[in-house]
């Protein structure tokens, strides 16, 4: 497919035209000063999105004491938003000052790639946040087997199979209209919703059939309390899985809707400042995650702020010794 076409380069004509957006031409007048204001956001976003997820990754895999199925879920959750912060937003940006400086030759090509990189990522996430849900789901369901059939190395293999499976819905980009590919990815927004509702909705009517169950004090009471920590600790996780939901469907379902009103409007200078807006609050999404990991996940916080400390020292004695060894430079 022909990323780009060339356009005017007269001042009332915005290097904006690419054919992949099914324009050639658009009025533009005050964009200029939305893309500074988009340029300015990502330049502060994206090396925060991608050390705070390295962060999370790091702790992960240095604490092994952590290593869980809904932990590893989140390590690979955390992997495509540094992938997104280090790679996705530094090439919008890069698409953005391309057409700011009329080279839209290579705008377009930027441009495309970011569209087929998040029509990778989005269902990636969408994929295992549903995927942190039914392993909750089965771990309130299947108790004492959860820990011999939910293990890490079968969650590790999940997450390459669905890599696998994004990849081929990636390809479909290049060989389907856009009208189905946009068909193929609300089909599956749905399906994923209609999963969650499902499966939270059920593990919230356990949890509280169970509240209901101790209400009795026949039990003795170191029993009660440790059912109840239990409970409090396992619905805590529910509820953070929760968060991770919302997280993602608030910043994703612009972007959907976004998209699938471009094959049925003409690209106007509105759709143009919704377009760009819809991407950035989509990408927004990679650096929220970390920061809910660490406010909700105790493991998690832990550990971060472990290797925070030992990376600060480090960098701080490789000073102090470069000092030491060349006191005159």
């Amino acid at each position: 497919m022909e990323a780009f076409n060339n356009s005017s380069k007269s001042l009332d004509i915005c290097p904006y035209s690419c054919s992949f957006l099914g324009v050639t031409k658009l009025d533009c007048g005050y964009i200029a000063v939305l893309n500074e204001l988009m340029i300015l956001l990502n330049c502060m976003f994206s090396p925060v999105t991608a050390l705070a997820n390295a962060l999370v990754l790091v702790a992960i895999y240095r604490h092994p004491t952590i290593h869980s199925p809904a932990n590893i879920l989140l390590a690979g959750l955390a992997f495509s938003d540094m992938i997104v912060g280090l790679f996705i937003e530094p090439v919008y940006i890069a698409s953005l000052v391309s057409a700011m400086n009329n080279r839209v030759h290579l705008s377009c090509v930027l441009r495309e790639f970011c569209y087929r990189a998040n029509f990778f990522f989005t269902p990636f996430s969408f994929l295992v946040v549903v995927c942190i849900s039914l392993e909750r789901w089965l771990a309130l369901h299947m108790r004492t087997k959860f820990q011999q059939m939910v293990t890490n190395r079968r969650i590790v293999k999940l997450l390459f199979i669905i890599c696998v499976f994004c990849l081929f819905i990636n390809s479909t980009w290049s060989w389907l209209p856009s009208t189905a590919c946009f068909g193929i990815a609300f089909a599956g927004v749905t399906a994923c919703l209609i999963i969650n509702i499902a499966v939270y909705t059920n593990i919230f009517i356990v949890l509280r059939s169970c509240t209901l169950r101790l209400a009795p004090t026949s039990m003795s009471g170191d029993s009660r309390r440790s059912i109840c920590s239990s409970t409090a600790r396992f619905k805590k996780s529910v509820i953070t899985a929760l968060y991770i939901v919302f997280a993602l469907c608030f910043c994703s379902f612009p972007y959907l809707v976004r998209n699938s009103l471009r094959v049925t409007i003409d690209y106007t200078v509105e759709m143009f400042i919704t377009d760009h807006l819809t991407v950035s609050v989509l990408m927004t999404n990679s650096l929220i995650n970390p920061f809910l990991y660490f406010w909700r996940n105790a493991g998690i916080r832990k550990a971060s702020k472990t290797c925070s400390k030992k990376m600060l020292l480090t960098g701080f004695r490789r000073k102090n010794k470069v000092k030491h060894c060349c006191p005159n430079s």
